[in-house]
């Protein structure tokens, strides 16, 4: 049996997943942290929109001293698989994926491996190249910026001032000779890398 801790603010989907799961012997759980029953579970499933509270790298992180962190994703993935192994995840499947695949990613990171769905975008050498002239604290705009959100946002995130994220936006449009957020989102899906990840 395996026990999938989920991670999720629509109890609804968790129970579809625990009727869909069960007949592959997989026990879902929904996740409640305050009763410190983390360590009961073998998987992690998160919908990284249901983490609030703080960034979702320490989220992830401290999940992932206990057990496996898959990630759920609501379409296309934006960013590149590194970004979500810096994070701490083993895998991402779609949140609209069907039982067997979800069974399948499960299986896998519950067995030690990865589980990535096609969507995920696949390393670029040159990219990477290019963003290794990025500060850490860039690259963390720069992804924040992929994943739609705004300046105040990223902001409030990161624990400094509008004025501060402007400023880091502009060092990095220069830098990647970028213009807009579309040109910089479609850099970032490309990143075989993160660096430091959130914080």
């Amino acid at each position: 049996m395996i026990r999938v801790n989920v991670v999720d603010s629509m109890p609804i989907y968790v129970k579809g997943l625990e009727v869909s799961l069960a007949p592959s012997d997989i026990a879902v759980l929904p996740h409640r942290a305050e009763r410190g029953d983390t360590s009961r579970a073998d998987v992690f499933l998160v919908n990284p929109d249901a983490v609030d509270g703080g960034p979702l790298s320490e989220f992830v992180a401290g999940l992932a001293n206990d057990a496996p962190v898959l990630l759920l994703s609501h379409g296309a993935s934006e960013l590149a698989r590194d970004y979500y192994v810096q994070l701490g995840a083993c895998g991402l499947v779609r949140r609209c994926a069907d039982a067997p695949t979800v069974v399948s990613a499960v299986r896998s990171v519950a067995a030690g491996g990865e589980f990535w769905d096609s969507s995920v975008a696949a390393p670029n050498d040159e990219t990477a190249e290019v963003s290794e002239s990025l500060s850490p604290r860039e690259l963390q705009v720069l992804l924040h910026i992929a994943r739609g959100l705004t300046h105040g946002q990223i902001a409030t995130r990161l624990r400094v001032s509008g004025n501060t994220v402007n400023t880091y936006v502009k060092r990095i449009r220069s830098k990647l000779r970028l213009g807009n957020k579309a040109e910089l989102t479609r850099f970032a899906m490309q990143l075989p890398r993160t660096g430091p990840g959130e914080s």
